[in-house]
C-alpha cells in the first residue's frame, strides 16, 4: 500500500453540501516470491495485475463502510480500519 493511512485533506469537502472531508487515496501492490526446491527463489515479483483485491473488513453495509475499493485503488469518505486481501 503506498500509505497505510488514509489523511484527511485539510479543509476541503467532496461535494456542494461540504458534508464530508475529502480523503486521501492509495493504491495497493501484491508482491511475490517465486520459486521451490532447488530452484532460485526470485524475490520482489509484482503480480498486481495477476490478482484481484477484496475488503475483507464487515463495517457495515454499503451505505455505512466508508471504504470502497475500485482496482488496486483504496477510497474512503471517513475515519476507521479496513483489512484488504487477495479475493478466493
Amino acid at each position: 500500500m503506498d500509505d497505510p493511512i488514509l489523511q484527511p485533506v485539510q479543509d476541503i469537502k467532496t461535494d456542494a453540501t461540504c458534508d464530508f472531508p475529502l480523503f486521501q487515496n492509495s493504491n495497493l501492490t501484491a508482491i511475490a516470491t517465486f520459486g521451490g526446491v532447488n530452484l532460485v527463489g526470485v524475490p520482489d515479483m509484482d503480480v498486481t495485475c495477476a490478482v484481484t483485491f477484496e475488503l475483507q473488513t464487515n463495517i457495515g453495509d454499503s451505505v455505512t463502510n466508508p471504504f470502497s475499493l475500485v482496482g488496486s485503488f483504496i477510497y474512503t469518505k471517513d475515519t476507521g480500519n479496513a483489512n484488504v486481501g487477495l479475493a478466493k
